[in-house]
This record gives C-alpha cells, structure tokens and sequence, in this order.
C-alpha cells in the first residue's frame, strides 16, 4: 500500500528553513519511505470486505460438509442397525 505523503510540501518547507536544495530533498526522501514502511501490512476496507466474502463462501461450505457427514453417519448407522437386527 502506497501512502500519499506530500514530498514536494515538505521540500518547500524545508527550503523555507534554509536547508539546502540536496539535504530538503533527502530528508523528504527519508520521511516517504518511513511513511511507507510504517504503513505496509494494514489491512485496508478492501481487503476486509475480501476476507468477509471468502468466509461467507467457507461458512456454506461448511454446512454442506456437514448435511453430508449427517448422511453419511446416518446411512452407516443404519447399516449397523441392519446387520445387528436382522
């Protein structure tokens, strides 16, 4: 994720208190990729509406697996039933 951070303001302001062309322009520099590496790995609204969606999907599978373990456990137990009773 790329966070806007305005390299131009602060190299104007920097200017402004004197600093010279190469050292504003480095400090800006510096102060983007901070920004940026102290931004990496947050989770955006985005992301969360993904995660929410793919566990939706999970959650119904889920409930099918298990109308599918019912039927299976269900068809053993009867075939128990079967042998024992018959």
């Amino acid at each position: 994720m790329d966070t806007t951070l305005d390299t131009l303001k602060i190299f104007e302001r920097l200017k402004a208190a004197d600093l010279s062309d190469k050292a504003a322009r480095e400090i800006a520099e510096v102060a983007k990729e901070l920004s940026n590496e102290t931004h990496k790995g947050i989770a955006t609204k985005e992301d969360l509406t993904d995660i929410h969606t793919k566990l939706k999907e999970l959650e119904g599978e889920i409930k099918l697996l298990k109308w599918m373990l019912g039927v299976v456990i269900a068809g053993i137990l009867s075939l128990i039933i079967k042998a024992f009773f018959s």
